[in-house]
């Protein structure tokens, strides 16, 4: 695998980049994010999961991304276009032509719904309060048979 690829990925400069953008102070959305798979074979599938790893978790991690959408789900069933443009050259999918997950679709199943991802059983203290330091999103809380739900936003 061609290392300098890898480059596309830096951790830190894509964090830079972003400052740069946030300090218009509006949330920030990456869309029609494709991330190619760079050859045929385990090793570029790796390869691009480790790219979307890493640009994910900068995303994930910067205070002013809002919304990031991936395009081009499906290897083999892209944008062709009239004047030799084929997206399905790049193989970005994260799911192969026959819709089996490549090891991009994988990683970022890990992250979200393992990694990221807040699940957890709680004591109240004497009081009946809780403390906990969680995700943004939508969560459930039961207590005695009660189910309530509440959501922790930015704003």
């Amino acid at each position: 695998v061609k290392t300098e690829y890898l480059s596309f990925a830096d951790p830190e400069l894509s964090f830079k980049m972003l400052d740069t953008l946030g300090r218009f102070g509006l949330p920030l959305e990456l869309t029609e994010v494709t991330i190619p798979t760079f050859g045929e074979g385990e090793e570029f599938e790796e390869l691009q999961a480790e790219i979307l790893k890493n640009l994910y978790s900068v995303w994930f991690s910067h205070p002013m991304v809002d919304t990031v959408v991936y395009w081009n789900q499906f290897d083999g069933y892209c944008y062709v276009g009239d004047s030799n443009w084929n997206e399905n050259n790049c193989r970005g999918g994260l799911f192969r032509h026959d819709m089996t997950p490549k090891k991009s679709a994988e990683r970022m199943y890990e992250m979200f719904n393992k990694r990221w991802h807040t699940d957890l059983e709680l004591i109240t203290d004497e009081n009946g309060f809780i403390e906990f330091r969680g995700f943004f999103g939508d969560y459930k809380a039961e207590v005695d048979g009660k189910i309530s739900n509440f959501s922790i936003h930015k704003k």
